[in-house]
């Protein structure tokens, strides 16, 4: 199911460029698993809640066609769009590179209901220093790239929690209660992350999703299994 959030740094940029609305995703550069699919916006941050509507209506039409190039033939076609009922009748998406995070790219799709989006192409070089800035302030505001990583089931909180504790010293031993798991357990969600992030040690591995910036808010944690 997909999650919005409304954000005004989104309505601010869209004044900016001269659109009417925007909406941010993080996608995957390529699948990690089965589960995940390369442009699947389990979470998008948006400048208003009608943009949110549209962008749904697109987008579960086109996970509904990419679903329909792998199903049987005798699956029923996919309904088409109704394009009459679109508040917004122009989009353009700008795709920009995470440095420090190399699996992932942020998509910023922009709307508006009349003929400005060949002016933002004139300026594409210009425009995506400002989307690189704006796309690490809202993700250090809602945790974009932790929560996207975690909903579309390239990690989860138990690993987490897991790589957590490591990274501050803690044993497997000494994990293990915390979470309620074996320590066996624990190795195997190690070697799980080990392979999602390409990792060859458990350094290497800290060091990698620390990147992403999964490895924060330790205070918080910690005081939450305390608690348990």
């Amino acid at each position: 199911m997909m999650k919005a959030i409304i954000d005004t740094d989104l309505s601010t940029l869209s004044n900016e460029l001269g659109v009417n609305a925007c909406v941010l995703y993080i996608f995957l550069n390529n699948p990690i698993n089965l589960r995940t699919t390369r442009e699947a916006a389990s979470l998008v941050v948006a400048s208003d809640k009608h943009v949110v509507k549209q962008f749904k209506a697109q987008h579960c039409q086109w996970v509904s066609l990419e679903a329909d190039k792998t199903s049987a033939p005798s699956r029923s076609a996919t309904p088409t769009l109704d394009v009459a009922n679109l508040i917004y009748k122009e989009n353009m998406s700008i795709d920009i590179t995470f440095l420090f995070a190399p699996k992932l790219t942020a998509k910023f799709v922009f709307y508006s209901n009349k003929l400005c989006i060949t002016a933002l192409n004139d300026k594409l070089e210009l425009i995506k220093s400002k989307l690189l800035q704006v796309a690490i302030k809202i993700n250090n505001s809602h945790k974009l790239i932790k929560q996207s990583l975690i909903n579309m089931g390239v990690i989860n909180r138990k690993t987490i929690d897991i790589l957590q504790f490591t990274a501050v010293g803690y044993s497997r031993k000494d994990i293990a209660p915390k979470l309620n798991l074996s320590v066996r357990g624990i190795d195997y969600y190690i070697e799980i992350a080990k392979i999602t992030f390409e990792a060859d040690s458990l350094p290497a591995l800290i060091y990698n999703v620390n990147q992403y910036g999964l490895l924060k808010d330790f205070s918080e944690m910690e005081a939450k299994h305390e608690s348990q």
